[in-house]
């Protein structure tokens, strides 16, 4: 499920299930094109899986014209799984 003009703002929600042979996760997702000046972008995905969850943001500021004087970019994501191959002795 996913709505790329959430309420006529612009903002991209969605959901998304998966399921297979390893892991199921439900994946939720925002996303705002055109933030603060209209050229920055901000991405968040938060995962939750059978074994763990996932976290990701990023936000990018591009050149976007020639006499563009700046552009940026951060993102960073994190993982946390359970392994269920491990073995306690």
């Amino acid at each position: 499920m996913r709505d790329t003009n959430f309420l006529g703002t612009g903002v991209l929600v969605g959901a998304n299930r998966t399921n297979d042979a390893d892991r199921s996760s439900i994946t939720y997702k925002v996303s705002q094109p055109h933030a603060f000046d209209g050229w920055t972008a901000i991405d968040y995905s938060h995962s939750r899986l059978s074994d763990g969850q996932s976290n990701a943001i990023a936000i990018v500021r591009p050149f976007y014209a020639l006499n563009t004087r700046w552009a940026a970019g951060f993102s960073t994501s994190t993982d946390t799984r359970i392994d269920s191959n491990s073995k306690t002795q």
